[in-house]
């Protein structure tokens, strides 16, 4: 998932039938768009409260937020 998830093809095994695919492949019978990923960066900014996280994530509809933060 690492991969996939830094913008490279992923194979990934699957659960049911053990055969690996790219995860792009994959066929979901009840969900065309199962699997996605949205990031945002932003550069020199303070700590981001938990505030403005919730209200983010409310604001995308809801959907989990995960927040990541370093400095290089």
């Amino acid at each position: 998932m690492d991969g996939w998830a830094e913008g490279r093809d992923a194979v990934m095994p699957c659960s049911s039938c053990a055969r690996s695919v790219e995860l792009a492949a994959w066929e979901w019978a009840d969900d065309y768009f199962a699997l996605g990923y949205l990031g945002f960066t932003f550069w020199n900014w303070p700590p981001f409260r938990a505030e403005f996280v919730e209200e983010f994530g409310r604001r995308l509809g809801g959907h989990r937020v995960v927040l990541l933060a370093g400095k290089l």
